[in-house]
């Protein structure tokens, strides 16, 4: 019987465990899945400036891009060409044309020095990249 009872209160100090590191695990996942759908984000770009072609110009890959509150780290690929900036990330590409970008500054970041890009007219998105990518785009892009 003292055999049975130690099983149970094993048992339930097993369940109460998984529950209580279920529940922070859900959460966090809440809060990236809303992260990566909120306003400025990917899929305000995806939506607006999807493409079938490829990146194509010149084409860099493992760029650093803040897209909305999300960081893409070393895994987006950037192609800079005459008809705007493409952009790959996880199999989907963008093509956002120059007169769709504008530089607002910079990204308030303390680790990595980042440019801030509005995207579109009306906005659709906010993107931060890095100063030596930023140099490279600059003369692309329109006047203020």
């Amino acid at each position: 019987m003292e055999i049975a009872i130690a099983i149970v209160i094993i048992l339930l100090g097993i369940v109460l465990a998984v529950g209580m590191l279920a529940v922070p695990i859900v959460l966090v996942w809440l809060v990236i899945r809303s992260l990566g759908n909120s306003g400025g984000g990917w899929q305000n770009l995806r939506n607006t400036f999807a493409t079938s072609g490829a990146p194509a110009g010149d084409v860099r890959r493992g760029q650093t891009l803040q897209i909305g509150a999300v960081f893409y780290n070393h895994c987006a690929t950037v192609g800079i060409s005459d008809e705007g900036l493409y952009v790959a990330i996880a199999g989907s590409t963008v093509l956002i044309p120059w007169g769709e970008l504008q530089s607002v500054g910079r990204a308030p970041l303390v680790l990595k020095p980042m440019q801030r890009l509005a995207v579109g007219k009306p906005s659709v998105a906010t993107m931060g990249m890095s100063s030596k990518l930023f140099e490279s785009i600059r003369g692309r892009l329109p006047m203020r």
